[in-house]
């Protein structure tokens, strides 16, 4: 059964983490590309592409490191 993007929990926080991410990419002068993000957290260049871009699986584990080299909690990246 297909859900509606508004009906589907998962999918909204998984565009919302994207969201984020990117605005913090936007404003940091130091943490600005996907590989700066990647070096800085020790995740893998393709989770975090995969979390800016909202693709893929988001996990706990897959946004907790990116959020960290932010120095901003994670729940920072599932609020609207």
């Amino acid at each position: 059964m297909a859900y509606p993007f508004a009906d589907n929990f998962l999918m909204e926080i998984t565009a919302i983490i994207a969201a984020n991410l990117s605005d913090w990419m936007k404003t940091s002068q130091t943490l600005d590309t996907i590989k700066k993000v990647a070096a800085r957290s020790g995740a893998g260049f393709g989770t975090v592409r995969r979390a800016k871009n909202g693709a893929g699986n988001t996990t706990i584990q897959n946004v907790v490191s990116p959020a960290r080299a932010f120095g901003r909690p994670t729940d920072d990246l599932n609020r609207t």
